[in-house]
């Protein structure tokens, strides 16, 4: 129920276990002890070496083995770098920055993209997009161009997309010329002159150069919209070079995180106008030990008759692994954990998920979320331990036979949520 930046493994006084505990995949995990004289440094080097056989594993072994390697292989990784960003005009600073750009045409961030109701009303089937060439089995970078003056984006658009083939990441980058129809061809030429140049120089990368030029006015427009809402990042050349247009949206989404931050319970000042004027009021009242249950074992018990599990969580603590209810009838399901990490689906849950699904029980990573908004102070929380975490909250969550329902409480609100398959 943690991440990465806040594992357990960094809190006061803790101490790792010495084993794995239980993994789904199989896992490769290695741990040097070493001292750090004071005012000193150390370097530690870890090796990933691959061959055919044994005999090239020896080999690499005795190669690398000794702390010169590690500077000379750096060295000519630095070198390759150097030839490889010279030769697409790029410094090094552009090279850090594609990478950026990488991250979220592989993870990607909702300020990059188009506003959420236009991704579902534009969104259609993938072959939507085959009348543009488009397979639509990769990454799409696009960029909307509707001036000439614009040109020098797309070519740098262009260079960023051979940067990254060149280091293996495949995307489809596509330029689409929103010209009025009067000047559209004249645009157009243009395009179609950096979009081949950049076919040329990218030919040893591989036949399949990922790059398209399209013409708005010749697309239907549902193919126009289900392009932009299955693209990754969308950029209009207008907003300025890309690097500011991904600035800007890392502040936007930044600004909009700190909102999500947990509130005071004392920023629940007044209801704001705009709040609903009545709320539910759960009998809970945040006792987080195992009173009125039973078979407790210190995070959960079984209520009354048997028929509901009862999990209680306070402060950070988090169940032992994800534990979840399986919820679904023959069109329609989800599972959701004691935290409230939940994944829906559609008929099948491997091949038709409606929200993601991390599968990982470490972190326990939810695929859909609740947030409730305090206009008053600002901030945002929600009744999901797993969405946004307030230590100085008790979260309880019953599973039943079709059900979970969630209950906490933060000032004078009772919050009770409830997972049901109608």
């Amino acid at each position: 129920g943690r991440t990465i930046t806040e594992a357990a493994a960094f809190d006061p006084g803790a101490r790792l276990g010495g084993h794995s505990g239980f993994t789904l995949d199989p896992v490769a995990a290695l741990r040097r002890q070493v001292r750090v004289p004071a005012n000193k440094k150390i370097s530690l080097t870890f090796w990933t070496a691959v061959g055919a056989n044994r005999a090239e594993l020896e080999e690499a072994i005795a190669r690398l083995d000794h702390p010169e390697a590690f500077a000379r292989q750096a060295m000519l990784a630095w070198t390759r770098s150097q030839v490889q960003t010279r030769h697409l005009g790029l410094s090094l600073a552009d090279a850090a920055n594609v990478q950026n750009l990488a991250r979220y045409l592989i993870y990607p961030d909702p300020f990059l993209r188009l506003p959420a109701e236009s991704i579902a009303s534009g969104l259609g089937r993938q072959s939507g997009l085959w009348p543009t060439s488009i397979s639509g089995d990769f990454p799409i970078f696009l960029v909307r161009i509707g001036d000439v003056a614009d040109l020098e984006i797309v070519a740098q658009a262009l260079r960023f997309q051979e940067y990254m083939r060149a280091r293996g990441m495949m995307i489809d980058f596509v330029v689409v010329n929103e010209q009025a129809s009067s000047y559209v061809q004249d645009l157009q030429r243009a395009v179609e002159t950096l979009c081949e140049n950049s076919r040329l120089r990218g030919k040893e990368l591989g036949p399949r150069q990922h790059i398209f030029a399209l013409r708005r006015d010749l697309m239907d427009e549902a193919t126009y919209k289900t392009l932009l809402a299955t693209a990754r990042v969308v950029l209009h050349t207008r907003n300025g070079t890309i690097f500011d247009q991904i600035e800007r949206a890392e502040a936007a989404a930044l600004q909009a995180r700190d909102a999500l931050q947990p509130a005071g319970a004392a920023a629940l000042r007044e209801p704001s106008p705009l709040a609903p004027q009545t709320w539910a009021q759960a009998s809970f009242e945040g006792s987080a030990d195992g009173s009125g249950l039973n078979q407790w074992n210190g995070f959960g018990g079984f209520e009354g008759d048997g028929r509901h599990y009862v999990v209680r969580l306070a402060g950070r603590r988090t169940t032992p692994q994800p534990w979840i209810n399986v919820v679904s009838n023959a069109s329609f399901g989800f599972h959701v954990s004691a935290e409230g990490a939940a994944f829906t689906w559609s008929r099948n849950s491997r091949d038709y998920q409606l929200t993601p699904w991390a599968n990982d029980p470490v972190t326990n990573r939810p695929g859909e979320g609740i947030y409730i908004y305090d206009h008053a102070g600002g901030r945002a929380f929600s009744p999901l331990a797993a969405v946004v975490r307030d230590p100085a909250m008790t979260y309880e969550t019953w599973h039943g036979q079709g059900f979970s329902t969630f209950r906490s409480k933060r000032g004078p609100l009772s919050m009770d949520l409830t997972h049901v398959v109608d």
